[in-house]
């Protein structure tokens, strides 16, 4: 494998790039940030503003690292790794040209050339500077967030998926280390589009059978035994609601729904060892889901509005998928709920915070008593 001094990737420090940032330094990618195996990370600056933001270079050495022992040829793994590259570029930049103010996106993008190196091409990416993701903030500041924050941060999320879904974007693989944290906990907003789905580009991930590329820790129960909704509206929906809902109980919990439910299942049900079809597992999943919520259900209890927040995200949940969403009037799911979803988080929101001025008030009565 190249050294450091061999990789072009490694080489942006004191460059300037198109004639508008400057590389600053090379930073470490953290526990919580953004990043990975095939990228190298910069703090850059707008020469003309001074604005400090965040460069991912891909580093085309890592994938000879790769190439060791993975049973591929290294064209294959280049050839995957930039149409990734290429896929996200393009979702990106989609956004961008969208003003999708929820979704963590690109301020520019481009490619630089450096003498001297085997390889010399370094493409990249430039983004805003997060603060954080949602799962070290959780850690971070545990007790010391309020539950207004939460729902607020919530209600960012939901206008984030809405805007995707607005430009056939579908994110597929909402985690907390996808909720990405700005401008000192002010805005929350949706990052990582890599294992996404849009019903205009072709993902190179996708098998085109249905198949779900995100973190399985966080996939709905049905993808394990391999259910598969051919409508790509309602597929689009059933899995971002699902993990929408998931993520909601994250918030409260940090508790991964799926996971919830696995531990209720009893394992001759679990999908390693089931041979049965998802049809003839349904109702002992469904089963098992609602004995996670009863366990779930004290961490909701304390306040008012979260105990509304739990109808919601058990309609987000459903362990059936297709009857995932806000119930109609006329009791029929809704497959497009998000704008709903986006009004109720901002009453419970509001909500939480009279809540809490309630509260505040209260206590200081009884302090001058």
């Amino acid at each position: 494998m190249l050294n450091d001094n061999q990789n072009a990737a490694f080489g942006l420090e004191g460059k300037t790039l198109k004639g508008t940032w400057f590389v600053n330094k090379r930073v470490d990618k953290k526990p919580h940030g953004t990043g990975g195996f095939f990228s190298v990370c910069y703090q850059v600056e707008n020469i003309q503003t001074g604005k400090k933001s965040f460069l991912k270079a891909l580093n085309f050495a890592a994938f000879f690292a790769m190439h060791n022992g993975s049973g591929k040829n290294i064209t294959e793994i280049i050839q995957e790794q930039t149409n990734a590259y290429q896929y996200e570029k393009a979702l990106l930049e989609r956004c961008k040209d969208r003003n999708l103010n929820k979704v963590a996106t690109i301020i520019d993008e481009g490619e630089e050339v450096l003498s001297g190196y085997i390889i010399p091409q370094v493409p990249y990416m430039i983004f805003e500077i997060a603060d954080g993701d949602l799962r070290s903030r959780l850690i971070d500041l545990a007790d010391n967030i309020d539950i207004s924050w939460k729902l607020r941060s919530l209600h960012n999320i939901a206008l984030g998926l809405q805007q995707l879904h607005s430009v056939k974007i579908s994110h597929q693989d909402l985690k907390p280390s996808n909720v990405l944290i700005f401008r000192d906990g002010e805005t929350s907003k949706v990052g990582d589009l890599g294992r996404s789905l849009c019903q205009d580009i072709a993902a190179p991930h996708d098998n085109g059978m249905g198949g779900f590329a995100g973190d399985s820790t966080y996939a709905p129960p049905e993808i394990f035994y391999g259910f598969h909704e051919p409508n790509w509206n309602k597929k689009m929906q059933q899995v971002d609601l699902y993990m929408f809902g998931s993520l909601a109980c994250f918030y409260f919990t940090t508790i991964t729904l799926t996971s919830a439910i696995f531990t209720e299942l009893d394992p001759s049900i679990h999908y390693y060892n089931w041979r049965g079809s998802y049809e003839e597992a349904k109702p002992y999943i469904t089963d098992a889901y609602f004995k996670a919520f009863e366990q779930l259900r004290p961490y909701f209890e304390k306040n008012a509005a979260l105990i509304e927040l739990l109808v919601l995200i058990k309609h987000c949940t459903n362990a059936d998928p297709t009857k995932r969403g806000l119930p109609t009037k006329s009791n029929h799911a809704l497959y497009f709920p998000f704008e709903a979803i986006i009004s109720k988080l901002d009453l419970l929101t509001r909500k939480a915070e009279s809540i809490a001025v309630y509260e505040s008030m209260k206590s200081s009565r009884s302090f001058t008593k």
